[in-house]
């Protein structure tokens, strides 16, 4: 529910920010350019930003939490690497503050290598998760991959062709993140589900 209720948060307060933009044409610019000049779609779209950086920061911490629960039982034989997702995902969250804290009219270096820290990490969860959740489903692994897929496809379109615009390029990137979230999430909160049918079972039984 709470990444569900993250991914709508952070689609209303975008879409706030795009409403009351000052410049019109922000679209030509970047996505970033919402945030810049202050007014009421720059503070929607920092505080936005910041507001789900730390909830993404705070949802690791449950995610940690779910994993250990999981290996408690026994249904996970494998063992996740669970303190490495919550450091790459809090990492995540991190980035996406900083992105909404550092404007890009003002703090320009610091603002892109938020964004830029915020993708890079993204890609390392994806090329590392056969290690990091080695007891997953074969479906969630071809839904990440097609997702990061789709991400390197967009990428293509920017810079190798030039079919998308920067903004374009930006709003698909983050739009791929946070898909890949709430399926993420949706997942573990599956598995938990399937764990606690399955004592109900057990007990029934006996």
């Amino acid at each position: 529910r709470v990444a569900t209720i993250l991914a709508l948060f952070l689609l209303s307060g975008t879409f706030i920010s795009m409403m009351t933009a000052s410049n019109p044409h922000w679209w030509d610019d970047h996505f970033s350019s919402l945030g810049a000049g202050g007014g009421v779609s720059g503070y929607a779209f920092n505080a936005t930003l910041i507001v789900a950086g730390l909830v993404i920061v705070a949802l690791s911490k449950y995610i940690t939490d779910d994993f250990r629960k999981l290996q408690q039982t026994g249904r996970i034989v494998k063992k996740v690497k669970a303190n490495i997702i919550q450091i790459l995902l809090a990492g995540i969250g991190v980035a996406l503050a900083f992105v909404g804290l550092f404007v890009y009219d003002a703090f320009p270096l610091i603002h892109n290598t938020a964004a830029f820290g915020m993708a890079f990490l993204f890609g390392v969860i994806i090329l590392l998760l056969p290690w990091l959740v080695p007891g997953f489903t074969v479906a969630f692994f071809l839904a990440s991959y097609g997702l990061i897929a789709a991400l390197l496809a967009s990428a293509w379109l920017f810079w190798g062709i030039g079919y998308f615009n920067l903004t374009v390029f930006e709003l698909v990137a983050a739009a791929i993140i946070f898909i890949w979230l709430v399926i993420f999430v949706r997942h573990i909160a599956a598995l938990l589900q399937d764990e606690s049918h399955a004592e109900h079972r057990e007990e029934a039984s006996e």
